[in-house]
């Protein structure tokens, strides 16, 4: 994944990157560890699905108690 992102940035203009690329840029800048990368990653892409999750829970939960919606 890390070899991957650092070949499709080629070319990317420098003020649109992705959360990887700015990842993979510290890691090459010796800022954090492969392991603090992975645990960035992990972090981000958990907290995201969770609040998205609870989301979609509050509005069907409320679509059920409130039949008028």
């Amino acid at each position: 994944m890390i070899n991957a992102s650092r070949t499709s940035r080629e070319g990317r203009s420098e003020h649109r990157k992705y959360m990887i690329d700015v990842l993979v840029d510290m890691l090459d800048n010796n800022m954090i560890t492969e392991k603090q990368l992975v645990d960035e990653f992990v972090t981000a892409l958990s907290a995201g699905y969770e609040t998205t999750a609870r989301s979609i829970s509050w509005a069907l939960i409320q679509m059920a108690h409130n039949g008028n919606i």
